[in-house]
């Protein structure tokens, strides 16, 4: 027989579904690698190490949104027993030899099996490359090393300005695992490799010496949890009062809340860092962000100091990948936040000039313009961007 806990547990895998409504099990949902009966485990492989769930939510965290790995079903490369070097990787591609269209992938390798994941699609003269979503798989897999690959419809190997950008910032992020660029060109027999203007010719291996067929993943299968209310920030107030129902622990460890376009929170998370300047730090930002459908985050806790300095450099590393740090919110020693009656107990770097840019609460801002402008009928689908807005309201603010 159940336990009330059990029942609860059992009642609440039925809420999970897709956007479209369709029912997903609960296992695909939040524990996609856990459960060799849910859903496709990768290479067919029972070690928990090799196919790791992700981390589960603690008390006190939660998340209205997430997005999972599929199988790619357009793709299916065979290659090596085991990848042990930059032939082994570029031989997993043969088939791309017949792709009229640039495509770009990342392999994860631990204990020198590989899991294989599409980043995009792209025309034939580029792609783009979801850097989150990379972050996330370095996180979920804790690969030894990590290739990024992708072919060149046009048969040249060299590789382009944006490549190498692109293997500068994975190696800048990853510095320990990521090794060099790959370009694949098979019509010629060669494929490069590359971490600079400059690239190596390698000549394509025809054969291996243990064939084996692996299936590739994806980071696209979003799934809700209906039980959760998806609040609004459009001020530090608004954080701020959420943040006061949170049980905050006695040290300086950082919490973490992951917003979407619409500054509505997908995520609450308490992180296990409590140094701003921990490296690992911007990683999990960036594999949480992207794992809980974000694209702002705001951090909050019970800190001692801020480094001002060290705070921008996190948002300036951030920006590079697409992501904004709305703010961050320090609640001093009183153990609750009383918004109306005690202001003073918690400082919105936000609030204080200190994040400087525009990104400051950017709804907020337009929200109240759009108050302001309410009685001239200015709407906001009809305002292409902020300074519109703002232009239409010095013109006709003697009237208001």
């Amino acid at each position: 027989m159940l336990t009330n806990d059990e029942n609860k547990s059992e009642k609440k895998k039925e809420d999970y579904c897709t956007q479209k409504g369709e029912k997903i099990p609960y296992q695909l949902a939040f524990d996609f690698f856990n459960n060799d009966s849910s859903g496709p485990n990768i290479q067919r492989q029972n070690d928990r190490d090799q196919n790791p769930s992700i981390r589960r939510l603690k008390q006190g965290e939660y998340a209205s949104v997430e997005i999972k790995y599929s199988i790619d079903k357009n793709f299916v490369f065979d290659g090596n027993n085991k990848i042990e070097s930059y032939e082994d990787v570029a031989f997993l591609f043969k088939k791309l030899e017949q792709s009229a269209i640039e495509n770009a992938f990342v392999v994860y390798v631990k204990n020198k099996k590989p899991i294989i994941q599409h980043m995009s699609m792209g025309s034939n003269v580029g792609t783009v490359v979801w850097f989150n979503a990379i972050s996330d798989g370095v996180s979920r897999f804790k690969p030894e090393h990590v290739y990024f690959i992708h072919n060149h419809p046009s048969g040249n190997i060299r590789p382009s300005s944006e490549d190498v950008k692109i293997i500068d910032r994975l190696k800048e992020v990853f510095p320990e695992i990521m090794r060099d660029g790959i370009i694949i060109d098979i019509d010629s027999g060669y494929f490069s490799t590359f971490n600079s203007p400059s690239e190596l010719q390698h000549t394509m291996p025809n054969k291996v010496e243990t064939k084996r067929t692996y299936k590739v993943l994806k980071f696209d299968k979003q799934t809700f949890n209906r039980d959760v209310d998806q609040k609004k920030v459009l001020k530090s107030d608004d954080a701020a009062s959420l943040i006061s129902s949170q049980r905050l622990s006695g040290g300086a460890k950082i919490s973490l809340l992951v917003l979407n376009r619409t500054n509505q929170i997908n995520a609450n998370l308490h992180l296990s860092y409590s140094d701003f300047k921990d490296p690992d730090l911007f990683t999990d930002i960036s594999a949480y962000t992207a794992r809980f459908g974000g694209t702002s985050i705001i951090l909050y806790g019970r800190f001692h100091e801020l480094d001002n300095k060290t705070i921008k450099e996190l948002k300036a590393n951030l920006l590079q990948l697409h992501l904004t740090l709305l703010d961050v919110i320090n609640i001093k020693s009183t153990p609750e936040i009383f918004i109306d009656k005690y202001k003073d107990n918690y400082n919105s770097m936000a609030d204080d000039g200190l994040l400087e840019e525009q990104y400051k609460y950017a709804v907020a801002e337009a929200e109240a313009l759009y108050n302001k402008c309410h009685k001239k009928e200015l709407t906001l689908h009809k305002i292409p961007d902020i300074s519109t807005i703002k232009n239409e309201i010095k013109i006709n603010d003697r009237s208001l």
